[in-house]
This record gives C-alpha cells, sequence and structure tokens, in this order.
C-alpha cells in the first residue's frame, strides 16, 4: 500500500506571566525520542519535539519535580531548583520498560489483565501507525501481527481472524464496550477505525472466563490515545492522507485539555472517501469504494484515586459490495478509477456509542465500572436506491464491575458482566433474514492470583447464563411471511444457555531476559441469531441461508505455552 502523508502538526497553548524556564533534550539509546509528556510538578506540562526536544517558559523561581514519561519506557524523576531569571538545561535519557520485567503493566483493568498474566498478549502501537489512514480501518494495522488475519470483502470491509478464527469466536472491546455489530455476517466488517487509539492488545486463545461468550479465539482489547491527560495546556493534531491504490483521502484531527481541577475534555474528528482500488495485475476491482465519516467525544474526572471517562463515538459508513461476478469478464462494476458515487449493491452501517467508565482505588480494594450502550443499524441496499433489502436495528447495553481485593501476594477479584440486546427488521426492509429478538445475558466470574518474584500463579472460574427470544409477529415478518422453526403459533420461540468455564496459568520469569507463560483455558460461544433463526435471502451473498435452532453451546480447551526472550538493541 502506497501513501503520503501531506499534512501532519501539533500545537500547545499555555498562558503564564514568568521569566525563568527549563529547557532540554530526551532520547533512548542516544537518538532522540518525541511525543515524550514533561511533567512539571505533575501539571504543568508538555511533550518533545520531532528532535526530541522540549522548553518550559514562565516558571516561578522555586523547588519543582520534573518528570518524563512515554508509552514503552521508564519514567525519569528529576528534582529541579528554578533560580529567578534563569534557564535551566536539563536531559533525559528513557530506558525501554521492557528491560524490567518486575514492571507490572496494565493491559486490562476491567478484567484485572497485566503483562504478568500467563496469557498470551501482544501489543500493537498505532502511535506511529495511525497516521497512515489504512483503507482497512484497524484490521488494516493489526493483521499485520503475527496470528491476525484480515479477511477482507473489499478494503472497506474487512473481518478479524486470530489462529484461524473469526466471525462471532472474536470479541472486541472497545470504549469498554463489548462490541456487537452482527459480526456472524462475511460481508460486516469491524467497523472501528484507527481514530483516537493509542494501541491494541490482542489476546491470542481462549478468554472467555473473563469476556464471556464468543472470547473462543480471542479478544482485540482498543485502547484510547489520552496523551492530553499529561498536560493542563490543550494538545492537538491534525493531518491528512492521500492513498494512491484507492485514489482515497483522509482529514483527521485531535484535541483535548485536562484542567487544574483534574477534569478533561477531548474530541476526534475524520473523514475518509475511497474510490474503486486497484489490484496487484493494476485492474480495477469494481464497487470497492467507500467513505466513512467517525466523530467521538471524551469528557471526565482523573485523580490519583478516582478515575471516570464518558465518551460517545458516531460512526457513518457506506460500503461497496463486491459482487461475486465481479472477476468475470465483461461482468466488472468498475466504472472510472476516481468514480466514488455509491453504486448497487452496497451498505450503509450507522454506529453510535455511549460509554462511562469508572475506577477507584483505595490501600485494600480496587473498583471498576463500566455502562455502555450501543445501537448499530445497518441497510444492506440492492435492487434500488429507494429500497432497503435487508435492514436491521440492534440496540445493545452493556454492562462490567469488578472488585478486588489485594492481600500482600495474593489477590482476590470478583467480576459480573452483562448484556441486553434487542434486534429490529426495519419496517421498510423487503428482505427478511433473522427475526426480530430479544437477548438477555449474565456472566459472574472470580480471578485469583498469586505473585511470588519471578513466578506469577493466575486461575479463574465463571459462569454464563444467555436467553434468546426469537419474535416473529411483526406486520413485516408476518407480510413476508417468516416462520420460526417449528412454526409455533405465538410466533416466538426461546433458547437458554448456560454453563461454566475456567482457566489455570502460570509465569515464570527466569531472568530480565526470558519469560516462559503456560495457560490451560476452556472457551465457549453460544449461538449466533443467524445460526439459529436465520431463514430467508443474504442480500450481497447470493444465498439463502437457513439455520438450525438445535445448535448446543461451542466449548473448546486449549494448553499455550509461550516463551519470550527480550533483549535490549
Amino acid at each position: 500500500m502506497k501513501t503520503l502523508t501531506v499534512i501532519f502538526f501539533s500545537f500547545f497553548l499555555s498562558a503564564t506571566a514568568q521569566n525563568s524556564g527549563i529547557k532540554g533534550i530526551v532520547t533512548t539509546a542516544g537518538e532522540p525520542l518525541d511525543l515524550v509528556h514533561i511533567l512539571l510538578d505533575g501539571k504543568n506540562g508538555v511533550m518533545t519535539r520531532e528532535d526530541g526536544s522540549y522548553s518550559i517558559e514562565n516558571i516561578r523561581p522555586g523547588k519543582y519535580i520534573l518528570t518524563a514519561s512515554s508509552v514503552g519506557y521508564l519514567k525519569e524523576v528529576r528534582e529541579v531548583l528554578v533560580q529567578p531569571d534563569s534557564l535551566l538545561i536539563i536531559n533525559f535519557e528513557l530506558i525501554p520498560s521492557r528491560d524490567e520485567l518486575g514492571e507490572i503493566l496494565i493491559i486490562d483493568r476491567r478484567a484485572g489483565l497485566n503483562n504478568k498474566t500467563p496469557y498470551n498478549i501482544s501489543s500493537i502501537e498505532l502511535k506511529g501507525l495511525k497516521n497512515t489512514g489504512s483503507p482497512g480501518g484497524l484490521m488494516g494495522v493489526l493483521r499485520e501481527a503475527p496470528g491476525v488475519y484480515g479477511a477482507e470483502l473489499g478494503q472497506g470491509i474487512v473481518k478479524p481472524f486470530i489462529r484461524g478464527l473469526g466471525f462471532t469466536r472474536i470479541v472486541t472491546i472497545y470504549q469498554g464496550n463489548k462490541l456487537k455489530n452482527h459480526q456472524w455476517g462475511a460481508d460486516h466488517g469491524l467497523g472501528v477505525n484507527d481514530l483516537g487509539i493509542e494501541n491494541v492488545d490482542i489476546i491470542k486463545g481462549p478468554a472467555s472466563v473473563l469476556y464471556g461468550s464468543g472470547a473462543l479465539g480471542g479478544v482485540l482489547l482498543v485502547n484510547d490515545t489520552e496523551s492530553y491527560l499529561q498536560s493542563n495546556s490543550i494538545t492537538g493534531s491534525a493531518g491528512a492522507t492521500l492513498n494512491t491504490v484507492s485514489n482515497g483521502y483522509r482529514f483527521n484531527a485531535s484535541a483535548g485539555k485536562k484542567f487544574r481541577n483534574d477534569l478533561f475534555f477531548a474530541t476526534d474528528i475524520a473523514y475518509e472517501n475511497h474510490a474503486d482500488y486497484r489490484d496487484g495485475n493494476n485492474s480495477i476491482i469494481g464497487n470497492s469504494r467507500f467513505n466513512v465519516k467517525t466523530l467521538r467525544l471524551h469528557a471526565g474526572m482523573n485523580r490519583q484515586r478516582f478515575k471516570n471517562k464518558l465518551s460517545f463515538s458516531y460512526n457513518d459508513q457506506q460500503l461497496g459490495i463486491i459482487t461475486d461476478e465481479e472477476m468475470l469478464p465483461g461482468e466488472s462494476l468498475a466504472t472510472h478509477e476516481w468514480a466514488r458515487e455509491m453504486q448497487l449493491p452496497f451498505q450503509k452501517v450507522e454506529d453510535l456509542l455511549l460509554s462511562y467508565n469508572q475506577k477507584t482505588f483505595h490501600s485494600n480494594v480496587e473498583t471498576i465500572l463500566h455502562l455502555s450502550h450501543h445501537r448499530n443499524t445497518r441497510e444492506e441496499i440492492e435492487t434500488s436506491f429507494d429500497a432497503t433489502d435487508l435492514g436491521l436495528k440492534q440496540s445493545h447495553t452493556f454492562y462490567n464491575a469488578r472488585i478486588k481485593f489485594p492481600q500482600g501476594t495474593i489477590s482476590h477479584s470478583f467480576g459480573v458482566q452483562g448484556s441486553y440486546l434487542t434486534n429490529h427488521n426495519l419496517s421498510n426492509a423487503q428482505d427478511i433474514l433473522i427475526p426480530d429478538a430479544n437477548l438477555i445475558e449474565t456472566g459472574l466470574y472470580y480471578l485469583a492470583g498469586m505473585d511470588l518474584n519471578s513466578w506469577f500463579l493466575q486461575g479463574a472460574l465463571r459462569y454464563d447464563y444467555r436467553e434468546v427470544t426469537a419474535i416473529a409477529s411483526s406486520p413485516n415478518l408476518v407480510e413476508n411471511e417468516f416462520i420460526l422453526p417449528g412454526n409455533p403459533g405465538d410466533k416466538e420461540l426461546t433458547r437458554i444457555f448456560s454453563g461454566t468455564t475456567a482457566s489455570l496459568g502460570a509465569t515464570k520469569m527466569l531472568n530480565k531476559n526470558h519469560i516462559f507463560k503456560l495457560n490451560i483455558s476452556g472457551g465457549f460461544r453460544a449461538p449466533d441469531l443467524a445460526e439459529l433463526f436465520s431463514n430467508g435471502p443474504h442480500p450481497g451473498t447470493s444465498r439463502f441461508e437457513k439455520g438450525n435452532d438445535q445448535f448446543e453451546r461451542e466449548q473448546s480447551l486449549q494448553a499455550d505455552l509461550s516463551y519470550t526472550l527480550q533483549k535490549k538493541n
């Protein structure tokens, strides 16, 4: 993929009225390090420039604590004395944190995961990659990770696979929400781009004991950028990307500010538009065009013992669908290489996500609370621009709460997760593939950890209950003669799935360079709506799909042994 970044800038605004200052350069292994947070007494701060330099002006005389920190590096702290009308030169040399295995890095505080957890976890930093504007969205970057694959139906529709498992066998956590957006469809992409994302942690293998149904093949933990929390100044960035493969372009901007009372506000916005892309043979792939609009808003409070964050995301996609006949002679839907207007068939997908995350910390207890509501509207338009062939509106309310009791070398965590999901066919939909449905799901789990210096042991046990009711009584379903399995007289059918899952693992750190992890974990997945109740044509796939309401809960058991060698270059 060829990309050209044509605009990128950062800005910092501050206002004080003093004459002294501090400046310097931050390096690592002798090379300048940019985007390092430089804080003065943990409040006023700046970020280093591309050449590693920084400067803080208009400082009152006195003693201060000067801190340099960046993700992936050990924090450096200096005590400095600022004299009247003086300029101090303070340089930092940061050491990568991977060289200190004793340091515990939090991966997912909601579930209690850290870098000592015996799961096979890898992290993909988007700090230096997000400005490439990958047309494949977030999966356009993640599929470069070992064991992770992105199945494409054009550049705009990419589905994640971890170790060969995908669809509803992968869980994506975005803004703390367990994302549900009809992943059972082969032409239904992940629907998440890299706007405002710092990194993604990838759990490879079953993690159902912590994330519930669907975490059979693995989990994608999408983590927001929160660099604005390191400074009381307004920080931001803006950029544009051109993509020569699809004649595409992307504009994005971000801004955030933390106030002196520890409140913060941040926003991200992006728009991208792509024409049909060219393959390796320089052929235009017809109807692979797409466009995406994204807006994200965040507000909250960030204190030492209390943190909360209210977030809202809006994502609007129009995605061309490549037909089965595209590669046949004379059947391509390609018009000309700059064509961008939608043509049949295509999808319109709108996502609205409101989430609230809260963390409290005390000497002997830690609590985590998450609440979110996600609305996904999907229209597949195949026969006419004025008609919706397949139309679904799904609402998903998700909650997650955990309390942790650290007691010396042993910690105990108790958690509860649950969902309430409703699915409705749009009243103007001409085809009915799956019925209306209500889903209630609850999971309870216990997680224990024992930290014995070079050894870390962890075990977990979980119980889940899911009740799903299919409903075929709405006028649209009756008119389309949609029939549930067994054709019940009240046009309703309920299935219940329940069971337990467990995991047990250990991490052994021989020294700072060698880590062994062994984990035995169970996974499970309850059948999705399409597998149980589908009974109709699926626009965009040229298939008639029929479910089986007798499907049972899918179970797995996996042993995972890994060895990590960490060396400083």
